[in-house]
């Protein structure tokens, strides 16, 4: 299981965990939505292909309206975009173009803290970014099945957490962070791949108990 302390650290994101990917997706399509109705503009950013794929047949088969944020133009009117979180900081024009608000969501956690503590720092320069993120987490995905994931759910049934609950605590985040750190400091060399399960496959191949 996940250890609860570590290192404080700013508050910037906090995790919303569903018990599947399908629930999941569910979720953060309704906090986008949510988001939208409050005038706000929603960037819906994701570290692997795999997911993103996923993520935008959602879209497409429940009728959300979204669209690439690689294809905005200014005269754009949709509300949600899809973006490579690796690569969101590059949308310079689109950031300066919605002052009144953008809420930025990310569709699950880098496995490596590196990467996503960057463009959280990045992201907390720009004014008109919510805080904190929501960070959408699934209990059937890699990370959380790499340590001990089947154990935790097993706990939740116990607690009697309904198929579509979210739970949302600071100990859940912290949790998740120090397992996140326990991985960097395991992987010297990062294999980068366009799958979240290969990740884990060519970079984790020891799972946590």
């Amino acid at each position: 299981m996940f250890s609860l302390f570590g290192k404080s650290k700013p508050v910037r994101s906090t995790d919303l965990v569903w018990r599947s990917r399908a629930v999941t997706m569910k979720g953060l399509s309704t906090e986008a939505l949510k988001a939208v109705a409050a005038g706000r503009r929603v960037v819906m950013a994701v570290w692997f292909d795999d997911r993103r794929t996923e993520l935008q047949h959602f879209f497409d088969t429940n009728a959300v309206p979204s669209g690439e944020i690689a294809d905005w133009q200014p005269d754009d009117d949709k509300r949600i975009w899809l973006a490579d979180a690796s690569k969101l900081m590059t949308y310079h024009t689109f950031f300066s173009a919605h002052p009144a608000g953008i809420t930025v969501i990310l569709d699950g956690h880098y496995p490596l803290t590196a990467p996503e503590d960057k463009l959280l720092e990045a992201l907390s320069k720009v004014q008109a970014i919510q805080w904190p993120v929501p960070v959408g987490v699934s209990l059937d995905e890699p990370l959380i099945h790499h340590f001990a994931g089947d154990k935790l759910l097993v706990l939740l049934e116990r607690l009697g957490l309904g198929p579509e609950e979210r739970l949302e605590h600071a100990m859940i985040t912290k949790s998740i962070e120090r397992a996140r750190e326990k991985l960097s400091e395991t992987v010297r060399r990062e294999i980068t791949t366009h799958g979240e399960a290969e990740w884990y496959r060519l970079n984790a191949p020891v799972k946590y108990s």
